[in-house]
């Protein structure tokens, strides 16, 4: 069976690109607990593993090349979307 992802929370950016961002499981955290080089990357590759814009997934680059303006609203709104999940140091980190 496929593994479907559920959706934790779908909006619009004010470029009005529509974002869609899921539910993540412990493989995700995994992933991105590898993938980064220092634990302040980790949401930076949480944010890689559960969005998709515009229905197309996002992978670090992407991140990294995005307009700040852009980058700013949506980690904003990925950290509000999964806020309650992450620590203290965490939130600080990705704000």
């Amino acid at each position: 069976m496929a593994d479907q992802k559920e959706v934790l929370k779908e909006t619009t950016l004010t470029t009005g690109e529509k974002v869609t961002i899921y539910k993540g499981k412990g493989k995700h955290l995994l992933k991105a607990q590898m993938r980064a080089n220092e634990p302040s990357e980790i949401i930076w590759h949480l944010m890689a593993e559960l969005v998709e814009i515009d229905g197309k997934k996002i992978i670090m680059e992407d991140l990294l090349e995005m307009e700040l303006d852009k980058v700013l609203q949506l980690q904003s709104i990925f950290t509000e979307a999964l806020g309650v999940f992450l620590s203290p140091a965490q939130r600080q980190l990705s704000v």
